[in-house]
């Protein structure tokens, strides 16, 4: 899809869907500009929020950076730099706020979405309150996982609700999979270990074996 300036949609409650184990609340993408007020008006009033008092929401909201730079905050991680490449978490009760840097702006999307898979994904994939923001990288597998949703809710095929209830839990199985992956990058070691581990095996089995990416 074309990614607008600003598009955003809350879902209502489909009982349908409720044995799925996750359903998404809503779902946006923004470009905030330079010297934009953030965040943009229009919100339900249990969403909306600004700097000085924050908010408290009560699903896991994922939020990725594609552009840009700012800052997140929360009462379990303190404040922390966020740029592009970054997705932040919002866990469900926790106090938290987060902005784009005035003079630099920044690009998001984000779903929010609850459920009991959901929830056990996050669990599974070592998501905490403690460490909300997350190097992912330029990703366009995981950018898909967003853009995809948005594209499922404008089209509204039958049973749509079901099935960007389980896209959302891709992104949380995409930031396990990123966030190892940018680690591994980081330590160089790691590929050294991945090569004496090739070779152990192939000795092992008295021939050559390839790697397959």
């Amino acid at each position: 899809m074309k990614i607008p300036g600003k598009y955003f949609r809350y879902l209502p409650l489909y009982p349908e869907i409720e044995g799925w184990g996750a359903r998404v609340l809503d779902v946006g993408c923004t470009q905030v500009p330079v010297g934009q007020e953030y965040p943009a008006p229009g919100h339900p009033d249990d969403h909306h929020f600004n700097w000085e008092t924050g908010r408290r929401l009560t699903a896991h909201t994922f939020v990725y950076i594609t552009g840009g730079e700012g800052v997140f905050e929360s009462e379990e991680s303190g404040i922390t730099k966020v740029k592009a490449g970054d997705v932040f978490v919002i866990f469900p009760g926790v106090w938290h706020r987060f902005r784009p840097k005035i003079d630099v702006g920044w690009n998001e999307y984000w779903v929010e979405c609850e459920g009991e898979l959901l929830e056990a994904a996050v669990k599974n994939a070592g998501l905490v309150p403690a460490h909300p923001v997350i190097t992912v990288g330029h990703n366009p597998a995981f950018l898909e996982c967003f853009t995809s949703i948005l594209d499922t809710i404008q089209a509204e095929p039958p049973g749509y609700q079901a099935i960007i209830g389980l896209q959302s839990v891709t992104i949380v199985a995409w930031i396990r999979s990123l966030r190892q992956l940018v680690r591994d990058r980081k330590n160089p070691s790691n590929e050294k270990l991945v090569s004496q581990a090739i070779l152990l095996m192939n000795e092992g089995l008295g021939g050559r074996m390839e790697w397959e990416n």
